[in-house]
């Protein structure tokens, strides 16, 4: 609660002052060290093993993307549980969150490429099955039969049921190269910023919603929206525990459609209002 509480003044504070100022100045503090992070990751990492891994993810993407398009249920219980589960519960999470995204996107993250996110997540994802691999027993094919060294593997018996959890696989892979200790800190501090904000976008946005669009919103609502966030993070933290996050994750399917379409109504109205017609 006390990380809670620190988090949001930071948001407050970031939110009231606008894009130009807080906002933008913490996101380009926090691209600084992420594009630092993936440099150092990089040299430091193996370096060769990413080179050749970069173009062949991207080739096999696109080389598999008519048959992952062409999913459906009739191809057996593992593609039957993959549909009910990612597609169906992350279709609503992304219509929840994309009107308020793609408003505070539109006014700050201009500039940011598809080829950035690619080649930061190839880093990072690639580094961990080199990991892997190193601690793996490897056929003449290359593919894995065993594990030579579990504790230098991420997955210590080669499966994802052995996998850290979800916020514990980045530092379990940072663990392994040189300074983790220090990059353990700098990434404290990215988490830090990073989740300020996209608080304080989620606060903003939903501001200008609320005011009908209002490209520049009144910073006392701004900020009460930032404490409403909070104190819905507060109640869940002490009522959810552990559980917290997948029994959000699943209150989020509900709302997710209406939230989208008011979202949609509002933009609409906005629109109308500002035709030239409407303002003598």
């Amino acid at each position: 609660m006390t990380i809670i509480g620190v988090l949001t003044l930071g948001t407050i504070a970031s939110a009231v002052s606008g894009v130009a100022r807080g906002i933008r100045w913490l996101s380009n503090i926090d691209m600084a060290l992420a594009l630092v992070l993936a440099v150092f990751i990089f040299v430091v990492g193996p370096t060769v093993f990413l080179m050749n891994i970069i173009p062949g993810a991207i080739t096999e993407y696109f080389g598999t993307l008519p048959d992952m398009l062409g999913a459906n249920m009739s191809e057996g219980e593992d593609m039957q549980t993959f549909l009910l589960s990612w597609t169906t519960f992350y279709w609503p999470w992304w219509v929840s969150w994309a009107p308020f995204v793609g408003v505070f996107t539109a006014k700050i993250s201009r500039g940011r490429t598809i080829r950035q996110f690619v080649l930061a997540v190839a880093v990072l994802g690639g580094s961990a099955i080199w990991l892997q691999r190193r601690a793996s027993e490897l056929d003449a094919a290359g593919s894995t039969v065993g594990i030579a060294d579990p504790d230098r593997a991420i997955a210590p018996d080669g499966t994802i049921e052995s996998l850290p959890a979800p916020e514990e696989i980045f530092f379990a892979v940072v663990d392994q190269l040189p300074g983790a200790g220090i990059i353990s800190a700098v990434v404290i501090v990215m988490l830090a910023i990073f989740f300020i904000t996209s608080a304080d976008s989620a606060s903003m946005a939903n501001s200008q919603l609320y005011q009908k669009g209002n490209p520049a919103p009144n910073r006392l609502i701004t900020g009460f929206r930032a404490l409403c966030m909070a104190g819905i993070a507060v109640v869940i933290l002490l009522f959810g525990g552990q559980n917290a996050l997948q029994g959000l994750q699943n209150l989020i399917v509900v709302p997710a459609l209406p939230f989208a379409v008011g979202a949609d109504g509002c933009r609409a109205g906005q629109g109308a209002a500002q035709r030239p017609d409407d303002h003598p």
